[in-house]
């Protein structure tokens, strides 16, 4: 996708709608320049495999990019709960049950935010679509949409072989 938008100059990006929260959005900004050491994401819907990518559009909005590996728990189809892990030493863990609130827990260098909820999201999105159909410029810089995809493969793969780590092949 990427190759071929970049051969003929085709702007384009991919996201999840959780990404635009407000509050998602507003405890980014009052942890700018601070390390973000861990993030706890809580959510659901459908199955991990479709709905996995909204709660790691999140942690990637947080953290960023850099993540090498992935262990997978839970019980069956019934919950998944994955760990990530930066090259850094830093960590994100995933927890998906199919009627579970998106929710989150932000663990910065000097403080803690807990946002229980998530608003607005697609107001926002479509905000950033307009600019983006405006610019050309895309609001999410492409090596996050390749890792956020790469990072959601190695956790699928990984719930098939429970604790133990795999490494996400970037590609």
């Amino acid at each position: 996708m990427f190759a071929l938008a970049a051969k003929h100059r085709t702007p384009l990006f991919s996201s999840s709608a959780l990404r635009f929260a407000t509050e998602l959005f507003a405890a980014k900004t009052a942890l700018s320049g601070e390390r973000i050491d861990f993030v706890s994401i809580r959510g659901g819907g459908g199955s991990f495999e479709e709905y996995g990518i909204h709660q790691l559009e999140m942690l990637v909005t947080l953290m960023g990019i850099g993540a090498q590996r992935v262990m997978a728990c839970g019980n069956g189809d019934r919950s998944r709960h994955v760990l990530i892990e930066y090259a850094d030493g830093r960590r994100g863990t995933l927890t998906w049950m199919q009627q579970q609130d998106f929710g989150l827990a932000i663990a910065g260098a000097k403080r803690e935010i807990i946002l229980n909820q998530v608003s607005d999201f697609f107001p926002n999105l479509i905000k950033a679509m307009l600019k983006f159909f405006t610019t050309g410029e895309a609001p999410i810089p492409a090596e996050e949409t390749i890792e956020i995809a790469a990072t959601l493969a190695t956790a699928v793969s990984a719930c098939k072989t429970p604790d133990k780590w795999v490494n996400i092949a970037m590609q």
